[in-house]
């Protein structure tokens, strides 16, 4: 599977063309405007004092993103995805042509014991935190956008703006070297009519279906659709209504 092998070795991989998600982006980020932070955080610190930073939760984030994203034909997913045993968020990047970019952050809780100081699992609250905690920095990263004070730059001035600096228009990451690709199984004729299907009713035409599927996953032929980038491509049309 070429994209788990990309996550597992660098938690990243994109489709084979990338050149108007580049560009969507570039206009994304050049629009984005400044996001209020609506959260405060208090850190302890000794002799009874504390530091604090000001940041914009992830709500406020999605929203902003999901406010500016359409207008340059972009989309986004975050799931909770599991590699080697190890959680990770998947945060995926689409664009209306069919190109896309993927990475995958580790979710960490941290070395945590019991009242005895014995290690432990995560409470239920403890992992929604943490996912949360991933998710943001995740998406913020792949945008290009920044969510919080930046603390060299605070101390320096002697005082925090409490709003989200828009950064410089970047191109997306160096798309990292080709993988072998393995053998796999394709996707049965059912399988080809359901993904054709919702695309249509999505209302994109035949070949705009099979312009996506080339740029998404590098095939020519919906024979030879991998299953195992099935689901991503039913995530893209489902996510993306021609016209929006």
């Amino acid at each position: 599977m070429e994209y788990i092998q990309a996550l597992k070795s660098i938690g990243f991989y994109q489709s084979p063309n990338i050149g108007s998600l580049a560009d969507a982006m570039a206009g994304f980020q050049k629009e984005i405007g400044p996001i209020k932070y609506n959260k405060d955080v208090k850190i302890p610190l000794k002799g009874g004092q504390f530091k604090q930073y000001s940041y914009a939760d992830l709500q406020s984030i999605y929203a902003e993103i999901k406010n500016i994203a359409p207008k340059f034909g972009l989309s986004f997913t975050q799931q909770i995805i599991t590699i080697e045993n190890q959680p990770h968020i998947l945060t995926m990047i689409m664009h209306n042509t069919g190109e896309y970019q993927m990475s995958a952050q580790m979710v960490s809780f941290g070395d945590l014991k019991d009242y005895d100081g014995n290690p432990r699992g995560p409470t239920i609250q403890e992992r929604g935190g943490a996912y949360t905690y991933y998710k943001r920095y995740a998406i913020v990263g792949a945008f290009g956008i920044a969510a919080e004070d930046d603390d060299d730059a605070s101390e320096a001035s002697g005082k925090h703006d409490h709003v989200i600096q828009q950064r410089k228009p970047a191109m997306p990451p160096i798309p990292p070297p080709p993988l072998p690709m393995e053998k796999s199984i394709n996707v049965g004729l059912d399988e080809q009519r359901s993904l054709f299907e919702l695309a249509r009713k999505q209302g994109y035409s035949d070949q705009e279906i099979k312009d996506a599927i080339f740029n998404m996953v590098g095939v020519k032929s919906s024979k030879e659709i991998p299953k195992v980038k099935l689901e991503m491509l039913m995530v893209f049309f489902r996510n993306n209504k021609k016209g929006n």
